[in-house]
C-alpha cells in the first residue's frame, strides 16, 4: 500500500512515460514482473553507437562509471538486448499496461484513503 504522496508520485511517473512514449526516438517497452529474473537485473546500462566511432557499453554505479569499449564486452550487451527484447511486451502492450496502472492510481487519489 502507498501513501497518497506516493501514489501521486507514481501516478505522475506513468503518465509522464506516456507522454514520451510518443515521441519518435523514444521506445518503451515492459518487461513483465510475472517474468521474474532477466537479463537486466544486473544493473542498467546504455549501448552507445555512432557512426564515426566503435560502439561503448556505459555502465555506471553509485560510485562511479565505466565505458567498455572491447567488442566481446560490447557482444555480451548487445546479446542482453537482445534476450530484454524477446520477453519485452511490445510498444503498444507496454504503453497499454502502463496507461493502466496510472490510471488505477488515479482512481486511488480520487477515492481516498
Amino acid at each position: 500500500m502507498h501513501s497518497p504522496l506516493e501514489t501521486a508520485v507514481l501516478s505522475d511517473q506513468l503518465h509522464r512515460l506516456l507522454r514520451m512514449s510518443v515521441r519518435p526516438p523514444v521506445t518503451i517497452r515492459v518487461i513483465p514482473a510475472a517474468l521474474g529474473g532477466h537479463a537486466a537485473v544486473n544493473g542498467s546500462f546504455r549501448l552507445m553507437e555512432f557512426p564515426e566511432f566503435h560502439p561503448v557499453v556505459y555502465l555506471e554505479g553509485e560510485t562511479t562509471a565505466l565505458f567498455l569499449e572491447k567488442r566481446e564486452q560490447v557482444g555480451t550487451y548487445r546479446r542482453i538486448l537482445g534476450a530484454l527484447a524477446e520477453v519485452a511486451l511490445d510498444e503498444g502492450h507496454s504503453r497499454d499496461l502502463i496507461a493502466t496502472v496510472a490510471q488505477e492510481l488515479s482512481a486511488d487519489l480520487e477515492d481516498g484513503p
